[in-house]
């Protein structure tokens, strides 16, 4: 059923002509109900271009037409390419002889080939050749990214490693009293003396030679 929804799609094929006898009247019933929407209809009628009436007379000449070669131009195409067999040869020369115009046909095939004009020369002929570039393969930026990572990680690995020095003895100094020993022949005297501050050595006095009273 038509109505306000999908009227377009019946407006169309009304201008197109593809509405059935029952469909039109449906339509027009359907536009006495709906006014403002004939209005519409009449000025998509304004959108449609008639078809002019045009006729090509010679409608045969378009067609492609199937060329097939007679013998004779295969034999002078053959000949152009040098592909003649002895026998084909002798054929063609026959048939020459019994028409002689058909050396006009065979001339007209010989200027389709062009012959290149040695006589010209491109003195920088060198310039034109493919200069083959020397490519780094990947495997050796591989294997120089590996041996600078391998000295960086050597570098570094040294360079945290602690040196181990001998460190030299300090004498602490302490208030602790030295002893100094006389020795006589007869008796061994302690004499306990003080000694300077901040000195920890014990000083021994050899026992003198001579005899104290």
């Amino acid at each position: 059923m038509i109505n306000r929804q999908n009227y377009e799609a019946f407006f169309l094929d009304y201008l197109e002509g593809n509405l059935s006898k029952k469909e039109a009247s449906i339509l027009e019933q359907f536009l006495a109900k709906n006014p403002d929407l004939k209005t519409e209809l009449n000025e998509m009628e304004l959108f449609i271009l008639p078809t002019p009436d045009i006729s090509f007379p010679n409608l045969n000449q378009l067609k492609k037409i199937d060329l097939e070669l007679s013998d004779l131009d295969n034999l002078l195409i053959g000949q152009l390419e040098n592909n003649l067999s002895p026998n084909e040869q002798a054929e063609l020369n026959q048939k020459i002889n019994q028409n002689p115009t058909i050396t006009k046909e065979q001339k007209q095939y010989q200027l389709t080939k062009i012959s290149p004009d040695l006589t010209i020369t491109y003195p920088n002929k060198n310039d034109l050749k493919k200069k083959d570039k020397k490519l780094i393969s990947i495997r050796f930026f591989i294997q120089a990214a590996a041996i600078f990572l391998l000295l960086v990680a050597v570098f570094f690995a040294l360079k945290e490693k602690p040196t181990h020095t001998e460190s030299p003895i300090v004498d602490t100094p302490t208030n602790t009293p030295s002893i100094k020993i006389e020795k006589n022949p007869k008796t061994i005297k302690q004499i306990e003396t003080s000694t300077p501050k901040n000195s920890n050595k014990t000083k021994l006095i050899k026992p003198s030679t001579e005899q104290q009273v």
